[in-house]
């Protein structure tokens, strides 16, 4: 009897100190990265003259009358935290460095209350050095689960199992993500919006809004220009995608990184010729993840 309670006690001591490591680990890598998302942020500013798109893309992609308005009272208040932050902040070596990027963000105020808000937003500053593009039909949703409405646009669509919970856990540990994806806009903004998915894209690239459709480079384009990605770090993007010849080929043709996701039984699972052949494969949507976590740390050991 003794030797349980002592086994049971022991088992709760355990627990807890390994609880507690993990949650000052998750803290300090939380703290980390967000310090990090502030001094990106302030340089994007500085330098750019621009604010980041997640400041105001909520607002910006209502109908609300007061859109645009509800934005810049956003952005207002994202600039007055960096302003605080900076005001305090041990960051700067001399005082008038410090001085020079507060002059930049009251600056950026100023323009917020003058000037129309679209020319001030830029992409989002990267936290890593790998972006994630995504398809959507049998990569994030189950095109045989598609309802279409008298357009051809999906009205509604079951995700694939992980797949929200790929998208999100990426956006949270600090990627860049957009939407490369074929179809009419309303197609992906029903299956995304409801699931609160679309918000956590930076870019997107929509056939229907381009005007071509996969392989063509000028998809791809579109969203390496939206994010601002050179062409000499093409090769940090990671394109994810169920169809060998539209996603593989069309990303393989630019240089950029491959992922095929071999999940629906829908498409050719065989490749038509080399520029068909992925760099990676993978079965479901949450292999995704170590994955993504492997590359990053080969391209940091690249750049060292």
């Amino acid at each position: 009897m003794w030797l349980l309670i002592l086994l049971s006690f022991l088992a709760v001591v355990l627990g807890l100190t390994f609880g507690v490591r993990a949650l000052s680990r998750f803290v300090g890598e939380a703290v980390g990265k967000s310090t990090l998302r502030i001094h990106r942020t302030a340089e994007m500013i500085y330098t750019t003259g621009r604010i980041p798109r997640a400041w105001v893309v909520r607002e910006l992609e209502t109908s609300h009358p007061r859109a645009e308005e509800r934005a810049r009272e956003e952005a207002d208040r994202h600039i007055a935290k960096l302003v605080a932050h900076f005001t305090k902040s041990p960051a700067f070596s001399d005082e008038t460095s410090r001085r020079e990027l507060l002059r930049s963000l009251a600056t950026m105020r100023d323009r917020l209350r003058s000037e129309a808000i679209a020319p001030v937003v830029g992409p989002d500053p990267r936290l890593r050095r790998v972006v994630v593009f995504f398809d959507c039909g049998d990569t994030l949703a189950d095109e045989g689960t598609e309802v279409k409405d008298a357009t051809g646009a999906t009205r509604s669509a079951r995700l694939i199992p992980g797949a929200a919970r790929t998208v999100r856990r990426l956006k949270r540990r600090g990627y860049t993500l957009a939407l490369v994806a074929d179809g009419p806009r309303a197609t992906f903004e029903n299956i995304l919006k409801p699931r609160r998915l679309w918000q956590l894209f930076d870019a997107y690239a929509i056939s229907g809004d381009v005007g071509v459709t996969k392989p063509d480079a000028r998809m791809f384009q579109t969203a390496l220009d939206a994010l601002e990605i050179p062409d000499d770090e093409r090769h940090t993007v990671v394109m994810v995608g169920n169809n060998l010849f539209r996603d593989i080929k069309g990303a393989n043709d630019l240089g950029l990184t491959t992922v095929w996701l071999d999940w629906a039984p829908r498409r050719s699972k065989v490749p038509a010729d080399q520029s068909e052949v992925p760099d990676h494969t993978i079965k479901n949507p949450l292999e995704l993840l170590p994955l993504i976590e492997r590359l990053e740390t080969e391209q940091e050991r690249a750049e060292t």
